[in-house]
Protein backbone atom coordinates (compact mmCIF):
# COMPACT_ATOMS: atom_id res chain seq x y z
CA UNK A 1 0.00 0.00 0.00
CA UNK A 2 1.40 3.13 -0.99
CA UNK A 3 -1.09 5.90 0.94
CA UNK A 4 1.66 8.93 1.11
CA UNK A 5 3.51 10.83 -1.75
CA UNK A 6 7.24 12.06 -1.98
CA UNK A 7 8.11 15.23 -3.21
CA UNK A 8 7.86 14.90 -6.85
CA UNK A 9 4.59 13.65 -5.47
CA UNK A 10 5.23 9.91 -6.62
CA UNK A 11 3.20 7.45 -4.45
CA UNK A 12 5.44 5.94 -1.13
CA UNK A 13 4.50 3.54 1.85
CA UNK A 14 3.43 4.82 4.76
CA UNK A 15 7.32 4.99 6.33
CA UNK A 16 8.94 7.07 3.62
CA UNK A 17 5.81 9.21 4.02
CA UNK A 18 6.45 10.20 7.67
CA UNK A 19 2.92 8.68 8.55
CA UNK A 20 2.31 6.90 11.82
CA UNK A 21 -0.96 5.34 11.35
CA UNK A 22 -1.11 1.44 10.08
CA UNK A 23 -3.24 0.15 7.55
CA UNK A 24 -3.31 -3.46 9.13
CA UNK A 25 -6.39 -5.42 9.70
CA UNK A 26 -6.40 -6.06 13.19
CA UNK A 27 -7.70 -9.71 12.71
CA UNK A 28 -5.84 -10.96 9.62
CA UNK A 29 -3.11 -8.41 9.12
CA UNK A 30 -3.54 -7.17 6.00
CA UNK A 31 -2.56 -3.92 4.71
CA UNK A 32 -5.20 -1.80 2.83
CA UNK A 33 -8.29 -0.09 3.34
CA UNK A 34 -9.91 -0.65 7.13
CA UNK A 35 -13.69 -0.63 7.97
CA UNK A 36 -15.64 -0.72 11.00
CA UNK A 37 -13.42 -2.13 13.70
CA UNK A 38 -9.78 -1.59 11.37
CA UNK A 39 -10.99 -4.75 9.37
CA UNK A 40 -10.06 -5.81 5.83
CA UNK A 41 -13.09 -5.55 3.43
CA UNK A 42 -12.62 -9.83 3.47
CA UNK A 43 -12.92 -9.83 7.53
CA UNK A 44 -15.78 -7.25 7.18
CA UNK A 45 -17.42 -9.31 4.69
CA UNK A 46 -17.13 -12.76 6.50
CA UNK A 47 -18.49 -11.03 9.73
CA UNK A 48 -21.74 -9.84 7.60
CA UNK A 49 -21.97 -13.26 6.01
CA UNK A 50 -21.66 -14.96 9.22
CA UNK A 51 -24.41 -12.78 10.53
CA UNK A 52 -26.37 -13.88 7.81
CA UNK A 53 -26.22 -17.07 7.15
CA UNK A 54 -26.52 -18.16 10.85
CA UNK A 55 -29.24 -20.96 10.95
CA UNK A 56 -29.98 -20.02 14.71
CA UNK A 57 -27.24 -21.78 16.31
CA UNK A 58 -24.81 -18.68 16.69
CA UNK A 59 -22.77 -20.77 13.11
CA UNK A 60 -23.47 -20.21 9.15
CA UNK A 61 -25.22 -23.34 8.49
CA UNK A 62 -23.18 -26.15 7.23
CA UNK A 63 -24.06 -26.82 4.55
CA UNK A 64 -23.66 -22.86 2.95
CA UNK A 65 -20.41 -23.29 4.72
CA UNK A 66 -19.13 -23.94 0.75
CA UNK A 67 -21.09 -20.45 -0.50
CA UNK A 68 -18.98 -18.41 2.57
CA UNK A 69 -15.63 -19.92 1.00
CA UNK A 70 -16.36 -19.09 -2.24
CA UNK A 71 -17.21 -15.91 -1.36
CA UNK A 72 -14.36 -14.93 0.80
CA UNK A 73 -11.75 -16.11 -1.85
CA UNK A 74 -13.31 -14.06 -4.75
CA UNK A 75 -11.14 -10.95 -5.41
CA UNK A 76 -13.30 -8.01 -4.68
CA UNK A 77 -14.75 -8.02 -1.46
CA UNK A 78 -15.99 -4.76 -2.01
CA UNK A 79 -18.19 -5.73 -4.40
CA UNK A 80 -19.81 -8.70 -1.88
CA UNK A 81 -20.20 -6.01 0.59
CA UNK A 82 -22.11 -3.76 -1.49
CA UNK A 83 -24.09 -7.26 -3.32
CA UNK A 84 -24.82 -7.37 0.53
CA UNK A 85 -26.85 -3.98 0.76
CA UNK A 86 -29.29 -5.30 -1.71
CA UNK A 87 -32.56 -6.46 0.91
CA UNK A 88 -33.34 -9.56 -1.71
CA UNK A 89 -29.86 -10.73 -0.99
CA UNK A 90 -30.12 -10.37 2.28
CA UNK A 91 -33.94 -11.85 2.31
CA UNK A 92 -32.95 -15.60 0.19
CA UNK A 93 -29.42 -15.48 2.04
CA UNK A 94 -31.38 -15.86 5.59
CA UNK A 95 -34.15 -17.65 4.38
CA UNK A 96 -31.78 -20.12 3.11
CA UNK A 97 -29.63 -20.48 6.09
CA UNK A 98 -32.63 -21.23 8.35
CA UNK A 99 -34.54 -23.57 5.62
CA UNK A 100 -37.19 -21.80 5.57
CA UNK A 101 -36.04 -21.69 1.37
CA UNK A 102 -34.59 -25.19 0.89
CA UNK A 103 -30.70 -25.45 -0.50
CA UNK A 104 -31.89 -26.94 -3.48
CA UNK A 105 -32.42 -26.41 -7.04
CA UNK A 106 -36.50 -26.03 -6.71
CA UNK A 107 -36.18 -24.51 -3.92
CA UNK A 108 -34.04 -21.73 -5.35
CA UNK A 109 -36.29 -21.39 -8.90
CA UNK A 110 -39.52 -21.30 -6.64
CA UNK A 111 -38.12 -17.90 -5.66
CA UNK A 112 -38.99 -14.91 -7.95
CA UNK A 113 -36.72 -15.01 -10.72
CA UNK A 114 -36.43 -10.82 -11.15
CA UNK A 115 -35.48 -10.32 -7.68
CA UNK A 116 -32.44 -12.83 -8.38
CA UNK A 117 -31.12 -11.46 -11.41
CA UNK A 118 -29.60 -8.31 -9.38
CA UNK A 119 -28.45 -11.53 -6.88
CA UNK A 120 -25.61 -12.52 -8.75
CA UNK A 121 -22.15 -12.92 -6.80
CA UNK A 122 -19.88 -13.18 -10.15
CA UNK A 123 -19.96 -9.99 -11.75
Amino acid sequence: MLPGRNAAGAPVCRDCAGITRDFFCTRCGFEGLLLGGRLCERCTLADALGRLLDDGTGHVAPSLQPLVTALLEMDRPKSRLIWLRNPNVVRLLRDLATGTIPLTHDGLHQENPGELSSTCVTC
